[in-house]
Order: structure tokens, then sequence, then C-alpha cells
């Protein structure tokens, strides 16, 4: 289940990265650019295609699918070990995201499949304050049921 609004104890992991609109679904804010349409991640202040500077906020897709994945058994501190990093390729992009999977699962991962957005704790800060932000979950069509 994803996070749909902030509490009190939450702050994102990099401000503004992730919209929370009051009647829909979060989402990670990208930049697009309004001379040549390229959506960049993170936001930015330049198209890096046509290095126009008229750039606005835009969402991500929620969907995407695995380009690569690795588990990560030594990660940075405060993030719980193992867990799975990917490439994640959406409509017009690619980002590193964490997986919300059990690493000990990952061979039932394959390149290509198909995951969803979910906004969720990815680490507790040092004055415990939780920490949120986008993981994708994998989503499997064969009707198997997988948690």
């Amino acid at each position: 289940m994803s996070i749909t609004k902030l509490d009190k104890n939450q702050r994102l992991s990099k401000a503004g990265i992730i919209a929370f609109p009051e009647n829909g679904e979060p989402y990670i804010v990208g930049s697009r650019c309004k001379k040549c349409g390229k959506l960049h991640f993170p936001t930015t202040t330049l198209c890096t295609v046509c290095y126009s500077e008229e750039l606005e906020n835009a969402s991500l897709s929620h969907e995407g699918t695995i380009y690569s994945v690795t588990t990560v058994y030594s990660g940075v501190p405060g993030f719980k070990t193992p867990y799975l990093l990917a490439w994640i390729d959406l409509d017009d992009s690619r980002l590193a995201a964490q997986l919300d999977w059990d690493p000990a699962r990952n061979n039932e991962l394959t390149l290509g499949q198909k995951v969803r957005l979910v906004v969720d704790v990815l680490r507790h800060a040092d004055d415990g304050c939780e920490i949120v932000g986008y993981k994708f979950k994998p989503i499997f069509t064969d009707g198997g049921n997988r948690a």
C-alpha cells in the first residue's frame, strides 16, 4: 500500500521529489521541456536536449519495466540490507529505484518485467523521523499469488 499523504513524523528523501495531489495518486516529479518535450528526472532548470530554460513540473509514469536489477548487501547508512536496486524504464526516462520485493526471491524477477510505483518509508533518520521516497513493486501477470 502506497503512502498518499505525509504524516507529521515523515519527510521526503528529497524535497519536492514526490507530489501528493489531494484527489489522486502520488507521483514522482520531473521536468518537461516546453520547447522540445523532453522529460528530465530529477527536476532541472535547463533542458539537456535543446538547452531551453522553459521547463515545467511533470508527472513521471506510475508504471515501468525493469531494465536491470542487483542485490545490495552493503548499502547506504540507515537502509536495511540486503535490498534490491533496479534501473526502471518509464515512458520517457530511466531512473534508479529500490524494488519493494524480498531479495531472497529475486529469481522470480525478469528483465522487462512490469513494475508499479509505491511511495513508502525508505529508512529512519537519526531523529526517528521516517524518510519517505519512491520504490517500485513488481507486477505479475501469470496469475500467481505473490506478496
